[in-house]
């Protein structure tokens, strides 16, 4: 970032399409860094090319200060990537539960759910596992019974 600084670029006057300093400073886990990009006006929720933020960033990487730095200074918690993930989404993908707190504390939208759905069923597993265990039995059962029934048709079929 000084090196960025150095050369009397402005950051927030930096394409974020080329490159994205709060992003930089969040993948490297600097909080000195952010600080002062905040201080010069840079654009928390700033995404990249694939729409990643530098708070879905953190919450990949489980740097807690990083997350907690973001979120104070307003950091929308609901923005998705290109792929819809969100900082929740990947907080809850790599299990890093301290951020999954902080981001539902902060308002994230626990709700949201990727196209396959997989968010909340790791949420409902992450707050009740009981619960969990049952959808899933649940689900093998019915999958047991649709397969046991296609083998009966099959068979009827080949007489």
């Amino acid at each position: 970032m000084e090196l960025i600084v150095s050369y009397g670029i402005v950051p927030k006057e930096l394409n974020p399409l080329i490159l994205s300093p709060i992003i930089v400073a969040a993948e490297n886990n600097q909080i000195k860094s952010i600080e002062y990009l905040l201080t010069q006006g840079v654009n928390i929720d700033t995404q990249h090319l694939n729409g990643s933020t530098a708070l879905i960033i953190a919450s990949i990487l489980g740097y807690v200060k990083i997350v907690e730095l973001l979120i104070a200074n307003k950091a929308s918690v609901d923005i998705h990537d290109e792929l819809g993930r969100t900082a929740l989404t990947e907080a809850t993908r790599k299990q890093h539960a301290d951020i999954q707190r902080k981001l539902k504390r902060a308002g994230a939208d626990t709700t949201y759910a990727t196209e396959n759905g997989v968010l909340e069923f790791l949420l409902i597993r992450e707050i009740q596992p009981e619960v969990c265990r049952k959808l899933l039995d649940r689900v093998m059962r019915i999958l047991t019974k649709g397969l046991k029934r296609m083998e009966l048709n099959e068979e009827q079929a080949q007489y």
